[in-house]
């Protein structure tokens, strides 16, 4: 069978003239805080398919659909960043929308054959929802990729290096974030994940620097060529939204509740102590100087205030005993509340926020909600209202919207 037999509503595109750019686009914005493609196989596909090779049935409709939705995420990601974005006359046809069709195009009814590249492009189309604010068809999405992934068994996967693992903690860390801005419950459990654990740190993902191939970087630092550390940031982003799911499906009540908060408690400062996370403590501790971060660095130090936020405002409502909020409960609340403004600033200052994930949307979430319970003496310190701190968190979800439309 031709691609074209198994998919008749589907008319063989030759790919947009800029996919080359796309693909740089998304794998210096997205892949750096996603990892869940691999590079090289869509190049190879992409060359193939420039060359009209489509026709040919030796191209899955998983890898298709896949390449698709990159295009599609990566343009809609261009088209936020107008101040550096050019589109080819040819491509004028190639909206986003036209995109994003022709990648669900690709992927079966409940009743088809699936596989890896399907779950991929479900992810991927998943955060393209995320990012224009159509979250109930983000949470559709992310259910369809979860299911598709329990059926295909990744949740059993062995090999730390294997797609498969790396897909399905891409579909836990989203399906988290969603449930928790929709403020439901995910469908994954830190359970589906334990055999995974983390993924492999040694591959060119880790090691290789990164590339801002839409050179964004304001006074960006000369000579900066140190690791991008992908997979070591993406293995602390997974532990980080591990805490967030067990907050959100824990039930428990008087001593164990207890004793939860308590594993919580270790947990995060576990998470602290990972490598990642240290290195960019050593970058904010240089002497007043603005952190010398990179976009998914910026990106896991937002959720791993989140997490202290959704943490501790856990353990504020764990008080069994009737007495008065802890007043270190709320310091630290206001005090999370603060430098997470203080680092989409910064964020904003040095690559404006035209490249922010809409996971960003998620954390400020997960931050106000933690926020509505401190009161007003505890932000004294901060010479601010509660009234002004929740407005400049409103302001910001605003300013990553407008970004994204």
């Amino acid at each position: 069978y031709t691609l074209h037999t198994l998919f008749p509503y589907t008319t063989l595109f030759r790919s947009p003239e800029r996919t080359w750019n796309l693909i740089d686009v998304y794998f210096s914005y997205t892949h750096c805080w996603l990892p869940i493609i691999e590079k090289h196989e869509l190049l190879r596909l992409s060359y193939q398919y420039s060359k009209k090779e489509s026709a040919s049935s030796s191209h899955k409709s998983g890898d298709l659909a896949v390449l698709w939705a990159v295009l599609a995420y990566a343009d809609h990601q261009s088209r936020a960043i107008k101040p550096f974005t050019t589109t080819d006359v040819t491509d004028g046809d190639w909206t986003v929308g036209r995109l994003y069709e022709e990648s669900k195009t690709h992927i079966p009814p409940e009743e088809g054959h699936f596989e890896l590249g399907h779950v991929q492009a479900l992810l991927i189309l998943t955060l393209l929802n995320m990012g224009q604010g159509r979250w109930s068809s983000a949470w559709i999405l992310i259910g369809k990729a979860v299911r598709i992934a329990i059926d295909l068994g990744f949740n059993y996967a062995t090999d730390k290096k294997c797609p498969n693992a790396h897909v399905l903690l891409g579909c836990f860390v989203l399906d988290t974030l969603i449930a928790l801005h929709l403020d439901r419950t995910p469908q994954l459990r830190v359970s589906d994940i334990r055999q995974i654990g983390t993924i492999d740190e040694d591959g060119l993902d880790e090691w290789n620097p990164w590339m801002d191939c839409l050179s964004l970087e304001r006074n960006s630092a000369n000579g900066r060529r140190g690791p991008a550390a992908t997979l070591s940031t993406f293995n602390c982003l997974v532990r980080l939204m591990a805490i967030l799911n067990d907050i959100t499906h824990d039930e428990s009540t008087g001593t164990r509740r207890a004793h939860k908060c308590q594993e919580l408690m270790d947990e995060l400062g576990s998470c602290g102590d990972m490598s990642p996370m240290q290195f960019m403590s050593a970058s904010n501790a240089s002497d007043g100087t603005r952190p010398h971060l990179l976009p998914h660095q910026y990106h896991l130090h937002i959720a791993h205030l989140s997490t202290v936020t959704a943490v501790y405002a856990y353990l504020d409502a764990s008080d069994n005993e009737g007495q008065a909020s802890n007043g270190t409960n709320h310091r630290v609340l206001s005090a999370s509340a603060y430098k997470t403004m203080w680092l989409i600033v910064r964020h904003s200052e040095a690559f404006g926020l035209s490249i922010v994930p809409p996971t960003f949307a998620c954390f400020i979430m997960v931050t106000l909600r933690g926020f509505n319970e401190v009161p007003q003496s505890a932000l004294d310190e901060q010479n601010v209202t509660s009234a002004e701190w929740q407005e400049k968190m409103f302001h910001s979800l605003s300013e990553i919207g407008r970004a994204h439309v």
